[in-house]
């Protein structure tokens, strides 16, 4: 199984994002975008898009820039540089205001023009997407809770966001209106920050209050597809992908842990000539997956799921017994799930990024309260992400960061790796196409 996980690890491929040169990266943007500003939004934006419309962009990236082929980690470069000038820059309008109350007036003043629109067009058809998750509030409702939060809100507490954050803007540059996403590995782009606006993971955690539950089921959707995916387009869904990618400290996959090894190679097999992915939906290893994944998905957002506690970070869990009898805790916690405004353009935008962990459930415990408590010091079977996070680029891929003594698919630190929040990325497929926004090519991950 360790040979398994190693050799999975190599075909999904291993990147340096911090050995890019961004500043001839930015330059690339500007030209590109200068050339096609019409086709970057449409082939990127979520209600113009289409199946194949970011391999599209990714291949004429490469064509048009001869000295970067076969070389994604400088188009993947490329496509957040221009992610965040494809978007008005109306931060230059407050930034040579230097008293703060006068800055924040300024900002909330641009941030009211746009949000009663974007309520309209942009924000009643999101909430439509997903009735199920609507606690029987109505698109219009859902929408004017949103947009009223955002709102309201301060504008003093402007923050980077974290390597691995997804992030979901409104946009409506050159009458394309909807909706783009990203996932951050350069936090130092210029007006690459984040105004938060209202925290939505308590509510996503507790079921309360229940417009703001819903409200956080669609935006954890928005950042992380998962429902309705099936075949291909689940397997590489930001999630199925973390967990695909974790493994014990002794190389050990999380996976053939819980689903067997003839189960995790049935898997591997459907990888094989990444980023194209290969599966029969028939098969007992799919099914199997897929109800892992359909059921830690529930449990993240299930008020009533069991809770550990590891080292103060309360993670939603779920025991397993493989076919060996051996039983498997997996858990996941909500990191990040937040509305605000992107510093660039002062749009609505939200945010989203979540934790994995698995260890083996004989693991020494206390009981604080109503909760199983766990030392990550003496848990000796913890199983962390690969990387401190994941992150997902839209081509259909999701790329681990950072880094973690605990490396996932084959217990070894993975090369140029990073360490903690803004760690460099740890893939980059062999083949064009390879980093992604976002989990499938039809999902709303890459706007």
């Amino acid at each position: 199984m360790v040979k398994q996980g190693k050799d999975f690890k190599e075909n999904i491929g291993e990147t340096n994002i911090n050995g890019v040169d961004m500043e001839k990266m930015k330059k690339k943007a500007k030209t590109f975008i200068k050339k096609h500003p019409l086709e970057y939004r449409k082939l990127t934006t979520y209600q113009y898009r289409k199946p194949g419309d970011l391999q599209k962009l990714y291949n004429l990236i490469e064509k048009e820039n001869p000295d970067i082929k076969d070389k994604p980690d400088e188009i993947y470069a490329i496509m957040e540089e221009m992610f965040n000038i494809s978007m008005h820059n109306e931060h230059s309008k407050v930034d040579k205001i230097t008293d703060p109350k006068k800055k924040k007036e300024a900002i909330k003043r641009i941030v009211n023009q746009r949000l009663a629109w974007m309520e309209k067009k942009i924000y009643i058809p999101f909430f439509k997407e997903h009735p199920n998750y609507n606690e029987g509030f109505t698109p219009e409702e859902l929408a004017a809770k949103y947009v009223h939060d955002i709102k309201i809100a301060t504008f003093d507490n402007l923050a980077k966001i974290p390597v691995g954050t997804s992030i979901d803007v409104a946009v409506g540059t050159l009458n394309i209106l909807g909706r783009r996403g990203f996932t951050i590995a350069h936090p130092d782009i210029k007006n690459h920050g984040f105004y938060k606006a209202k925290d939505y993971s308590f509510a996503l955690d507790t079921g309360e209050p229940k417009i703001d539950y819903a409200i956080a089921r669609h935006l954890r959707e928005a950042n992380s597809p998962l429902e309705n995916l099936e075949g291909a387009n689940l397997l590489k869904s930001p999630l199925a992908m973390k967990l695909m990618l974790m493994g014990t400290p002794g190389g050990i996959p999380v996976i053939a842990q819980a689903l067997g090894q003839e189960k995790y190679k049935t898997l591997t097999e459907a990888y094989k000539k990444y980023p194209t992915v290969t599966i029969d939906t028939n098969s007992a290893a799919y099914k199997d997956f897929k109800d892992l994944l359909t059921k830690l998905r529930a449990a993240q957002s299930d008020p009533n799921a069991q809770l550990i506690n590891i080292d103060g970070k309360i993670f939603k869990s779920l025991e397993l017994q493989n076919s060996k009898g051996e039983k498997i805790i997996i858990a996941i916690r909500t990191k990040k799930l937040q509305s605000g405004v992107y510093e660039r353009c002062f749009n609505a935008s939200n945010i989203y990024s979540d934790e994995v962990i698995s260890f083996s459930a004989q693991e020494h415990f206390n009981i604080e309260g109503n909760m199983r408590s766990y030392s990550a010091k003496t848990t000796v079977t913890l199983t962390t992400e690969y990387g401190t996070k994941s992150i997902s680029f839209g081509l259909g891929a999701t790329v681990p960061i950072g880094s973690n003594t605990h490396s996932g698919g084959g217990g070894e630190k993975p090369k140029g790796a990073g360490s903690g929040e803004t760690g460099q990325g740890q893939k980059a497929p062999n083949s064009p196409g390879a980093k992604s926004q976002g989990s499938t090519n039809s999902s709303p991950k890459n706007r």
